[in-house]
């Protein structure tokens, strides 16, 4: 218990930290997901049918993504003849705002009425970049009037003209990275360090109830016979030991509790320790009188137990 506790209460911030580096990252690298990186200008078009029935009604898509911040001019597609209205039935045009980039999606139905060959000119794409004017051509299309079909979809586009990524995006992306990495290695580190810190807090419940006994035998409360003060501290320090090293409430506990709540088979010389704990309680509550070799031999009693019931699983690890 005292393990989980110290690792859930110190590593909680930096589980907040990291996910929320983790976070950033994702956005940084889902940005524009649709399109490349330092991409321009991105068209990509379909076309449901290149070989239909005369009267046929077929669908050709065009997509245009581009920076927001580019004038675009765009030209509609056309015909090898002059009768271009008559080929288009209606046309849709859908525009959506992602941020830095525009994406522009035209939808058209197409038809013809009469047999053969014939040509679907490509879009003409105008735009200003960098100062500089670009211009992107469809490719053509040609359309055959048949009794069959086969599906055929249009093939890509020209490559959409790209400029050179940003390096403060590389640089981002690297010291999330290694921001990710350090993170790891901390709390990597920190959990087998509190490992070692718990069994070090395990044993020093040993050391710490050795010293207070020194100190306790240094005040001379046997030798000037002061057995009331004596027994007091005595017992608060060996009952505080038995708290801690068996997980029991002891120190808070009368005679009677502990005899009572205390499970004997846990506790190493039960009934020793009950006879001490009766001892000590006529002579701090009912001021029984006892001798100078009965303190020493319940101090020594006190001290050899604690040494001879260190808690060794702890020291080995």
């Amino acid at each position: 218990m005292i393990k989980k506790f110290l690792i859930k209460k110190n590593i909680v911030p930096i589980i907040v930290v990291l996910t929320i580096v983790i976070i950033i990252t994702f956005i940084i690298l889902s940005k524009n997901e649709n399109i490349e990186s330092g991409t321009v200008i991105y068209t990509r078009s379909n076309i449901s049918k290149v070989n239909i029935y005369a009267g046929e009604v077929i669908s050709y898509n065009t997509k245009i993504v581009y920076r927001s911040d580019i004038n675009l001019s765009f030209k509609n597609i056309s015909f090898d003849d002059t009768e271009d209205i008559s080929r288009i039935i209606s046309s849709n045009t859908v525009v959506k705002n992602n941020g830095n980039y525009t994406e522009q999606n035209i939808f058209y139905e197409l038809s013809f009425y009469d047999t053969g060959k014939f040509v679907i000119s490509g879009f003409n794409l105008e735009y200003t970049a960098n100062n500089k004017k670009e211009s992107i051509n469809g490719e053509d299309i040609e359309i055959t009037v048949l009794a069959f079909s086969d599906g055929e979809t249009l093939p890509p586009l020209d490559e959409p003209l790209k400029i050179k990524t940003p390096w403060y995006i590389y640089v981002s992306i690297l010291l999330v990275i290694v921001l990710i990495g350090l993170g790891i290695f901390f709390i990597i580190r920190r959990l087998r360090k509190k490992d070692k810190n718990v069994s070090l807090i395990e044993v020093d419940e040993d050391k710490n109830a050795l010293i207070l006994l020194d100190n306790l035998y240094s005040k001379n409360y046997v030798r000037l016979n002061m057995q009331t003060n004596f027994y007091f501290e005595l017992t608060e320090v060996f009952k505080n030991y038995l708290s801690s090293r068996f997980s029991i409430g002891v120190a808070k506990m009368t005679t009677k509790e502990f005899i009572l709540y205390s499970d004997k088979n846990i506790i190493p010389e039960y009934e020793a320790i009950v006879s001490f704990l009766e001892f000590s309680d006529y002579v701090k509550f009912a001021k029984k009188n006892t001798d100078q070799r009965r303190m020493e031999s319940d101090f020594y009693f006190c001290k050899d137990y604690i040494i001879k019931h260190k808690n060794k699983k702890c020291l080995q690890n």
